[in-house]
């Protein structure tokens, strides 16, 4: 099972509805969940935490940390019962190299490692290659498919475009392709294969 600790400056414990509801706020040192699942650790800070029975909620100024995975927010809702993390209002993902930005972002967990991830409204992923260069993909809404906790396929609807560059040599060759769906298939972060749905 997992282990969970809490810290805040200020902690408070009521029954609402039949449930117990649990609120910890920060003062001057902010309001800390940290919860280690085997091998496998979450932390999230912000000024509030409430936790019931449908979750944890964080807000403002969340940042989180799970692994290698960075992410701030100004809302943060868990629902644990789901595995499914919620980022709200100008969200950013950091993983793998990558930044992930959109008007809200999701990510299901499978077993404390990601499993899906979505990006929803104005979904920008960029992948840093050099000072000059940088894989860009955008669209309306982006989900992303994890293979052994790795990033290994995407799909983008509305207004879809990525902009990657393929290593020639050495030289880098820059390709643009858009479309209103595309499909695309990524080996250890870079982009492997592009399918145009539409």
């Amino acid at each position: 099972g997992a282990t969970r600790v809490v810290r805040g400056a200020h902690w408070v414990q009521f029954m609402l509805d039949s449930v117990w509801v649990s609120e910890v706020s920060g003062d001057v040192e902010r309001a800390v969940l940290v919860e280690v699942d085997g091998g496998d650790t979450v932390h999230v800070e912000a000024d509030y935490l409430r936790q019931d029975v449908e979750g944890m909620r964080a807000f403002p100024e969340v940042r989180f940390r799970q692994g290698e995975a960075l992410g701030r927010c100004d809302t943060l809702i868990w629902f644990e019962k789901d595995s499914v993390m919620r980022f709200e209002q100008l969200p950013q993902l950091w993983f793998e190299g990558q930044i992930l930005s959109a008007d809200t972002i999701e990510l299901l967990l499978q077993q404390a490692r990601p499993h899906l991830l979505t990006g929803l409204g104005h979904a920008h992923l960029t992948r840093v290659l050099n000072d000059s260069c940088a894989d860009q993909i955008t669209g309306r809404t982006l989900h992303g498919t994890f293979r052994d906790g790795v990033l290994h396929r995407i799909l983008i609807e509305g207004n879809a475009e990525a902009i990657y560059y393929v290593e020639e040599g050495e030289d880098l060759q820059f390709n643009r392709t858009a479309c209103s769906r595309m499909r695309i298939h990524l080996v250890d972060g870079p982009v492997h294969e592009i399918a145009l749905l539409d």
